[in-house]
């Protein structure tokens, strides 16, 4: 029996051995580190797939090797470490990248030593760019991953020190871990993002890194730029951690957003969070937002600033510092900011325009805002317009200086949110005027002493002084309006709310076929604060005013007033690409509607 049991042992320890050989024989080979020592090393190494990593032995040099070749060709996932030493990386010749990361492939860049950081320098000379070519590294069809050490790198023409080359988008590019990073790019090259004309990628910068990034004609963080057609949008940038980062946009580029071009690029989404610091400058583009057009200035971002991070932001020549770029013929809307938790966020425009919001033109007109949401943290808005907005009077600062609008978010006391409100802001003084009544929540930066202007309907104004240190929500109640009444004449475009000029309207009043007809969304929704929505797929057009709900569709004299179906016995008329439907109409929406034929008016009074 001990027999049997001892070789029925020896078949299984066999037969383990035999198993554990042929798995040994079937592993794939594991792929090494190479420790490299000079220039045909790194080609060399960079050419294995099997080679996962390469680590500095000595400071290298490594050159383009003629016209159209990329200095260094990354062609399958691969980390460098610096370990230490210095790693210089030239493209003198025209078409080419420094560093040129295949399709898919990933580049990751760390350093590993302690004593002394490794350097990564990337010059790219070339004067004439390809479709691809141009940038410091190009990241377009592949992954970057900056971990560590020094990286400097420079772009040239066409081309981003970090991102896409001519005409190419920035790719995925992440900036982590104790790197720090100058970028700057080549003419109408992004310093982090797109080349020429392209839009910025997915871009994250995060930990503790240091980022200086400057684009030319293009942003210094986001979209590439062009003389002609559309600036490169901004892409999609989020900046958390505890990182530093300075962004420049030169002649035309925002700080971090949208490139310039003959129509500016758009600022993309961007979120601010965590403990970063960021200062951000653009020359004609927003300080975060749109590029400077030509013709059109490029649409604000999408901006979220969280959490407790500290934002400056500046644009110049008409550009806000967070918002629309500036534009010869147009500016740039001002794109949606949401601040909240602990964040800072400091906002100015330093000549003919705005902190936060529309870009502006060169015969100062400005563009419309965004909607600036505040739900917590500090704003401080600093504007410089000289010119009226919408054709309201001036709101003005404590020295008299002329103030341009913004926008907010308001709710009333059951949390159902508002009509618009908006917000005249300057540094520590806020003037709000707001279309509703009864208890409205405004989330405002407070200082002791903050002056709080807030107008029912835009006819009595309130003045609070706020004596409390930051609180997190400031309570403004507002009160019954003053109602003063509306009056419209035929053939007039001069409306008068009491004695102050309102807006004027599309179309003028008219009498059709004895009928007195107003244009319905004027009346509706810039006279009497309601919301007007259209569905072209229906032709119907649904308002809500005075909590009475309309629904009016063209071709049809059919109207549901609240649900009910009632024949007018008349059909809405269309004056220029404007709805015109009758007085009447109007009247359960209202206190009172008096028309008088001597001078064709119509006077309005309001609903208390």
């Amino acid at each position: 029996m001990k027999r049997l049991l001892c070789g029925t042992s020896m078949w299984l320890r066999a037969t383990f051995l035999a198993t554990f050989l042929l798995m040994v024989l079937l592993m794939p080979h594991v792929r090494a580190e190479v420790v490299v020592m000079n220039a045909q090393d790194v080609h060399t190494a960079l050419q294995n797939s099997e080679i996962p990593m390469l680590i500095l032995g000595a400071d290298i040099d490594i050159n383009d090797p003629g016209t159209g070749c990329n200095a260094v060709n990354i062609v399958h996932d691969v980390t460098l470490d610096l370990a230490g030493h210095i790693l210089r990386v030239s493209s003198e010749s025209d078409s080419t990248n420094g560093i040129k990361i295949s399709q898919g492939c990933v580049f990751t860049v760390q350093d590993t030593y302690v004593l002394r950081p490794g350097e990564l320098h990337i010059l790219n000379n070339c004067t004439a760019a390809e479709v691809g070519y141009g940038a410091g590294i190009n990241s377009t069809d592949g992954a970057l991953r900056l971990y560590g050490g020094i990286i400097a790198s420079q772009g040239g023409f066409g081309g981003a020190a970090i991102g896409g080359g001519y005409q190419h988008s920035g790719g995925e590019i992440t900036i982590a871990g104790i790197a720090d990073v100058t970028a700057r790019g080549g003419m109408f090259g992004a310093g982090i993002g797109g080349g020429f004309g392209s839009d910025g990628g997915i871009i994250h910068i995060t930990d503790e890194a240091v980022v200086d990034a400057t684009g030319e004609a293009a942003a210094g963080i986001g979209g590439g730029g062009q003389a002609i057609e559309h600036g490169g949008k901004g892409g999609t940038i989020r900046i958390d951690g505890f990182v530093t980062v300075t962004a420049t946009g030169k002649s035309g580029g925002a700080g971090i957003g949208g490139g310039s071009g003959d129509y500016g690029g758009t600022g993309g989404n961007i979120i601010i969070a965590g403990n970063a610091i960021v200062r951000t400058v653009g020359e004609g583009g927003a300080g975060i937002g749109g590029g400077l057009g030509g013709g059109l200035g490029g649409e604000g971002a999408y901006v979220t600033f969280a959490d407790s991070a500290f934002v400056f932001a500046e644009g110049q020549n008409g550009a806000a510092g967070v918002g629309g770029g500036g534009g010869y013929e147009t500016g740039g809307a001002g794109g949606d900011v949401i601040v909240s938790d602990m964040a800072m966020l400091e906002a100015e425009n330093i000549d003919d325009g705005v902190g936060i919001g529309g870009g502006t033109a060169r015969n100062q007109t400005l563009a419309a805002p965004g909607t600036l949401t505040i739900t917590g943290g500090n704003v401080t808005q600093q504007d410089h317009a000289k010119w009226d907005i919408y054709n309201r009077a001036h709101a003005e600062n404590a020295a008299g200086e002329p103030l341009t609008p913004a926008w907010i978010v308001a709710m009333d006391e059951n949390n159902v949110y508002m009509p618009r409100v908006e917000i005249y802001a300057p540094a520590y003084n806020y003037r709000a005027f707001t279309k509703g009544t009864g208890a409205a929540r405004i989330w405002l930066p407070m200082y002791n002493g903050t002056e709080i202007r807030v107008s029912a309907k835009g006819y009595e104004e309130y003045v609070f002084m706020y004596v409390e240190e930051n609180p997190d929500v400031t309570e403004v109640t507002l009160y019954e309006k003053i109602v003063q009444p509306l009056v419209l004449q035929i053939g007039s475009d001069q409306v008068w709310r009491g004695e102050t000029l309102a807006e004027a309207p599309p179309v003028v009043p008219q009498i059709v076929e004895g009928r007195t007809m107003l244009p319905f969304r004027y009346l509706i929704q810039t006279l009497l604060g309601g919301t007007v929505n259209w569905d072209a797929t229906t032709q119907t057009i649904t308002a809500t005013i005075q909590g009475v709900h309309f629904r009016i569709t063209m071709g049809s004299s059919l109207v549901a007033i609240d649900g009910t179906v009632l024949d007018f016995g008349w059909e809405p008329v269309n004056s220029d690409g404007h709805t015109l439907v009758p007085l009447r109409l109007f009247e359960s929406a209202v206190e009172s509607i008096a028309w008088n034929a001597d001078t064709h008016t119509v006077t309005i009074i309001e609903k208390p």
